[in-house]
């Protein structure tokens, strides 16, 4: 009878987690290996306010900044990241890249304001969107964007875009809905979309929420027709939410990395005395406890807003807040295996 009991009791509990709209992950795990200091690290010339990165190939990578006027930046890299000796060698130009080649796509794409996410499909195109927050919703449009872009040598040429992903969003997921309904900016409810990764395995798109969270846990959707959607299909939301312990964190930035098969999330805290960056990885799938990697430099991770795999490490990029000066180290780059990527 007791071990009935015990039955009917789980049943519940997952069965509740289910109607109400979000799965949860398994709690959370740290890593026993220390992350030691980063292998290069240095200043951009002109890139100030990074809010996220993707690498399209061993040579270009493509920045995201938070002000329309420079909302596409394009790095294009000069030496080999294969090998430890290669990484700490790393260096790059800077380049503006335009939104779009013609004059149709410029119109169609229009100001590219507050960008925060970026996720590389192939080496010729990429998902971006923007914040999304509801609090603005229609003082501020043009954050309110969702495109995948399409690239010909260093041209973007052709751009899908949608702007009711909100919309689509709330509707899809009521538990969403009725947390964010009647927030205001900047506060903790509020709808606030920081990051993209795109499971090049599965095919599936992932977009981490800065807020709200939900029983003090990150949010993660999923959209398993990104590309389709983009061109204008009904969207395929996952059944449910991901909700993954960070520990109340919110998720600032993540990537996905092809050769582990791992979600790589850095999450801040909103508030509090605890609101230092820390650094995650955990599987692709969402189906297991992320593991949060420690580290001595309290500060190794502050500010960072994108990160991508490069070769044989990540390349970090922090949101210096258009100060030059405040950081002498706007990017780093850490080994894969200081992660343990390489096993």
């Amino acid at each position: 009878m007791a071990r009935s009991k015990t039955m009917i009791v789980w049943l519940l509990f997952f069965s509740s987690q289910i109607v109400s709209g979000f799965v949860a992950a398994d709690d959370v795990t740290r890593q026993n290996n220390i992350v030691g200091p980063p292998i290069a690290q240095g200043q951009f010339h002109n890139l100030r306010e990074p809010s996220g990165i993707t690498a399209l190939d061993e040579q270009t990578l493509i920045v995201i900044e938070d002000e329309a006027s420079r909302a596409l930046q394009r790095l294009a890299v000069t030496s080999r990241t294969n090998s430890d000796s290669d990484l700490a060698g790393f260096t790059f130009e800077e380049f503006d890249q335009p939104n779009a080649k013609g004059f149709i796509q410029r119109r169609l794409l229009a100001p590219l304001d507050d960008l925060e996410g970026i996720a590389r499909v192939s080496s010729s195109q990429f998902f971006i969107i923007g914040s999304h927050e509801n609090a603005s919703r229609g003082k501020h449009p043009n954050r309110e964007k969702f495109a995948l872009l399409t690239r010909d040598g260093n041209d973007i040429v052709s751009a899908a875009m949608r702007r009711d992903f909100f919309d689509q969003l709330i509707v899809h997921y009521p538990v969403l809905a009725d947390i964010v309904d009647g927030s205001k900016k900047g506060k903790p409810r509020a709808l606030n979309i920081e990051a993209l990764a795109f499971d090049r395995k599965r095919q599936t798109l992932l977009i981490g929420l800065r807020t709200p969270l939900l029983d003090n846990k990150s949010i993660v959707v999923s959209l398993g027709n990104a590309i389709a959607y983009a061109q204008g299909a009904e969207p395929e939301f996952a059944n449910a939410l991901h909700i993954i312990n960070l520990e109340k964190q919110g998720i600032r930035a993540m990537a996905y990395d092809d050769q582990s098969d791992k979600l790589v999330i850095v999450g801040k805290r909103e508030s509090g005395s605890k609101k230092r960056s820390t650094l995650w990885i955990m599987a692709a799938a969402l189906d297991s406890a992320p593991q949060r990697q420690t580290h001595d430099d309290k500060d190794l991770f502050r500010d960072v807003e994108g990160l991508t795999p490069l070769g044989g490490g990540l390349l970090f990029v922090r949101d210096s807040g258009n100060k030059p000066k405040k950081d002498n180290n706007h990017w780093f780059i850490l080994k894969r295996s200081q992660l343990g990527l390489d096993r």
